[in-house]
């Protein structure tokens, strides 16, 4: 296992072993000489984008995790020091690896996570040319402008109107369960462009956070321990349940989501228009406003229980034709959530009734 030091000013003294999925993390702060060790996990890390609507200092279990620990929201996620150069480590990281925190997805049109093209060159929207480092030279490689972004050195002017940077929703968030990611976060919303696709990363940002995806939740109306209240929406995409990590090594991390050309139009919407509940079943009826089109969206859904920790599996939907609708019969009770997620961005959630 490689390690990096850097120096931070730290009043405490804690060990925190982190057992993640392929990796290891130690992470150890002294009082004096006060010394963080970084430590690079087994596997490759993924690197994605988060915006206010899944980080920031009203988010309420951001304000839980605050007031157990005896610090406010602002100083647990940066937003005391918001910066336009750099990207420190979250104080979540540095002082508190272990949480175990569900945070809001987003909703459709409006989401939380977002991920960098995976294409070489750089591409924008105008005609600026290829982007240039704080020295103003171009970056020779893919990876040069990653590691400059994952440090918060990526001039300003080369972070808007960037080609190809996509919303991430429920199937790519499914898609991140037991994966260690770093965040790269930023203290505003991320505004997104269709048709040609293009996304904003100008302006300030919190900073980096190291997690692992435990898992995926939907607790759309139930009001349940443990439920947010950002996620109330019939469009809420799915909460994660992270791991609060140490600080990673950031080396090679990289986005891991191709661009899907679907994924470059609007959202389509979902619409769940019946639910049938018998025998310890659920038929579930849907549609789609893109259904007709040339590619038929996929839809999938996943039923689950809001009070069980299990991973919610999604399963895909048949669609009949000659009725203009997509059906699925599955296990499910009075009581479960009901989330139908299309390949091409919707998602629409119930509360099944008996």
């Amino acid at each position: 296992m490689k390690t990096a030091k850097v120096l931070l000013l730290f009043l405490t003294s804690v060990m925190v072993l982190v057992a993640s999925i392929g990796a290891v993390f130690a992470y150890e702060a002294h009082t004096i000489g006060v010394t963080v060790t970084v430590l690079k996990p087994e596997a490759p890390i993924c690197l994605v984008i988060i915006d206010e609507d899944t980080i920031d200092n009203d988010i309420s279990t951001i304000m839980d995790w605050a007031y157990t620990h005896g610090v406010t929201p602002d100083e647990l996620v940066n937003d005391d020091h918001p910066t336009e150069v750099g990207n420190p480590w979250l104080l979540w990281n540095l002082n508190f690896p272990g949480d175990l925190v569900l945070l809001p997805g987003g909703e459709v049109k409006d989401e939380g996570w977002f991920a960098l093209p995976t294409t070489w060159p750089i591409e924008y929207e105008d005609d600026r040319g290829p982007p240039r480092n704080s020295q103003g030279q171009l970056y020779g490689s893919y990876q040069e402008f990653v590691t400059d972004f994952i440090a918060g050195t990526v001039p300003q002017e080369y972070l808007d109107k960037i080609m190809g940077v996509i919303p991430l929703r429920n199937n790519d968030i499914r898609a991140m369960i037991r994966h260690t990611c770093i965040a790269v976060v930023y203290d505003s919303d991320i505004s997104i462009n269709y048709q040609p696709i293009y996304g904003n990363l100008q302006g300030a940002r919190y900073g980096l956070f190291a997690f692992t995806v435990e898992g995926v939740d939907v607790d759309l109306g139930t009001q349940l321990p443990g439920s947010i209240p950002e996620s109330l929406s019939d469009t809420s995409l799915l909460d994660l349940r992270l791991e609060v990590l140490p600080p990673l090594d950031t080396t090679g991390a990289t986005p891991r989501v191709p661009i899907d050309p679907l994924m470059e139009q609007v959202p389509d919407s979902v619409q769940i228009i019946e639910t049938v509940v018998a025998g310890g079943e659920v038929t579930v009826r849907a549609t789609s406003d893109r259904q007709d089109d040339p590619t038929r969206p996929v839809l999938n859904v996943s039923v689950g229980d809001p009070l069980a920790l299990e991973t919610l599996p999604a399963t895909e939907m048949v669609f009949h034709g000659a009725l203009g609708i997509y059906e699925i019969t599955v296990p499910g009770s009075p009581g479960d959530t009901v989330t139908v997620s299309s390949n091409m961005g919707g998602s629409y959630t119930v509360v099944l009734t008996p």
